[in-house]
């Protein structure tokens, strides 16, 4: 789903953002009327910690959880690496 997600993306450059979206009002409203809905209080921070835990569970190295969240190195040798690593996986 994501792959054909980022195909669709008009900047197919790897440094492009892969959600690009230039605020996160959206976000916040959503989980607000998901918290009003289910009576459960989630924020994009509780996930990002869930997520983190549970790849650190099935031991995959920090570096790449770092990446799936957004903290990737910004260097030119780096993206051209990453990249190197997504079209072989």
């Amino acid at each position: 789903m994501l792959k054909e997600h980022i195909a669709r993306l008009p900047d197919q450059r790897p440094e492009a953002q892969i959600f690009p979206y230039k605020s996160d009002i959206w976000l916040k409203k959503a989980f607000k009327r998901a918290e009003a809905r289910t009576g459960v209080h989630v924020t994009p921070q509780v996930l990002r910690v869930r997520f983190s835990d549970m790849m650190g569970y099935y031991e995959i190295p920090d570096r790449y959880v770092n990446i799936m969240q957004g903290r990737a190195p910004r260097s030119p040798l780096s993206i051209a690496k990453l990249r190197k690593l997504w079209e072989k996986a």
